[in-house]
Order: structure tokens, then sequence, then C-alpha cells
């Protein structure tokens, strides 16, 4: 019973505080103009909110995979911190690289089906240094 409300807490905490990150700064860095091949800029502003948030979902998910990962082996806060990182920095910048046209993936011609390579591939490589 402790692993799983271990997990629901931790899946919580990125949701409520990786958006709040993401809102902040990671939809920045994936998606604004004025970037360059590593990442956007921030004078971009919130344009579609709808988009926003379907990117968002995309953004937590790269990070609730950690939770199973590092289940009862990190400390909370230290759990928090990865989680923050990940979706506020990380994973906007492997986003923008693949999925903004600035991107240095994108112009190679990278194409991710519906975030099975980049979102995945973060949250694997987070869960594992983890």
């Amino acid at each position: 019973g402790g692993n799983v409300v271990n997990i629901m807490m931790k899946n919580m905490l990125d949701l409520l505080l990786g958006g709040i990150f993401y809102f902040f700064i990671g939809y920045q860095l994936a998606f604004g103009n004025d970037g360059s091949w590593f990442a956007g800029g921030f004078s971009h502003g919130l344009v579609d909110p709808i988009f926003f948030v379907f990117q968002w979902s995309f953004a937590a998910t790269a990070s609730t995979i950690d939770s199973g990962a590092c289940a009862e082996r990190v400390d909370l806060y230290a759990y928090v911190l990865l989680s923050a990182v990940t979706t506020g920095v990380i994973y906007p910048i492997v986003c923008h690289w693949g999925w903004h046209p600035d991107g240095w993936l994108y112009e190679m011609g990278f194409v991710d089906f519906a975030g099975s390579s980049l979102v995945h591939s973060v949250g694997g490589v987070s869960a594992l240094v983890c």
C-alpha cells in the first residue's frame, strides 16, 4: 500500500508543480520565438491554451516515468526537484529540438509520432539516472 500512495503523490506533484514550471519556463523554451536551434526564446506568449495543455501533458508524462523508477529510492524533495527540472527545462529543450521548426532535429527531418521518441527517451534517461 505504501508504494501506491508514494507513486500517486509523486504523480500529483508532477502535475501541479510541473504545470507551474512548464507554464512559466518550459513552454517558452519549447515553443518560444526568437530562439535558436537549441531552445526557444522568451518573447512568445501563451497563444493557444489548448495547445499548451496538450504539450503540458507530454511534459508531465516525461516526468511521471521517473516516479515508478525511483519509487522509495529517492527522497521526496529530491524527486520534486528532479520533476521540476525535467518538466521545466530538460524536456522542453528536447521538445524544441524535435517539434519546433527551428529545432535541429526538426530541420533534419526528424518525425516523432505522438511523443513516442522524445517523451519516452527523456523520461527513460531521467529514470536511468535516478
